[in-house]
């Protein structure tokens, strides 16, 4: 089997690795001719004429369980709005954003504690696996992918720096999900007096999330009883 392979990133690294380790394919470049294209966290909408070179399409892996969290954000996105699970699906795709039809999925719980970076490594590690387990059967013509659920759809955003930022208005779970979400971009942080203080460091602790480490805006991190002694008109401090 040829095969040509769209993708980068952290999420794209480990199916590249164990796709490169298969006696059952051959990675190529185009135009060369491929029997099947794989991509992983490509960051383009690819289109109809580059799918149609290939026989049995692109598949996609995706960190989430579609049609939940399409988009450009899904694994930050589940994070950040509490779910309690999520997965990985592997789809042929169509010119639409993450909509085409699905050749298998794959369900993981989500720890309460567990950051972006540590569910990102966790989903790109099992959906690697997937990928090596489904593909050679699909390109067999062994597994035939299935339209996409109707129901349960929802739509991930572009993350935007300022997405980071807490306010008084926010409950303590979800400071707490938007420091799980955004590790280790943006990163959550509060303003005062025009100045941006970044909490680099936090855990979750009796219902309330405790900082452990605060850098202000053009100095060093600090631990939190740190930076109480040197800015004790900072009064942000006490309510995260």
């Amino acid at each position: 089997m040829n095969l040509i392979f769209f993708g980068r990133g952290p999420v794209a690294a480990p199916s590249l690795r164990l796709l490169q380790q298969q006696s059952w394919c051959t990675l190529v470049s185009m135009p060369a001719p491929a029997d099947v294209g794989v991509v992983i966290d490509f960051g383009s909408i690819i289109p109809q004429a580059v799918i149609d070179h290939f026989p049995h399409g692109i598949v996609n892996l995706h960190p989430s369980l579609l049609p939940r969290w399409r988009g450009p954000s899904p694994i930050k996105s589940a994070l950040l709005h509490g779910d309690v699970e999520t997965g990985v699906s592997l789809m042929v795709i169509d010119t639409g954003i993450d909509t085409g039809p699905i050749l298998a999925q794959k369900t993981v719980a989500i720890d309460s504690t567990e950051t972006n970076t540590e569910l990102e490594q966790r989903l790109a590690t099992i959906g690697a696996e997937l990928l090596i387990e489904i593909l050679p059967q699909y390109v067999a013509g062994q597994i035939k992918p299935q339209p996409q659920s109707a129901h349960g759809m929802t739509m991930s955003k572009l993350i935007q720096r300022q997405n980071g930022e807490l306010t008084t208005q926010l409950s303590s779970e979800e400071m707490w999900n938007r420091y799980r979400a955004f590790q280790p971009w943006p990163g959550i942080y509060f303003m005062h007096q025009a100045k941006r203080y970044k909490i680099t460091k936090a855990h979750w602790q009796a219902d309330h999330l405790m900082c452990d480490e605060i850098q202000p805006e053009g100095k060093r991190g600090m631990t939190l009883a740190e930076f109480k002694r040197g800015y004790p008109a900072v009064s942000f401090a006490d309510i995260v």
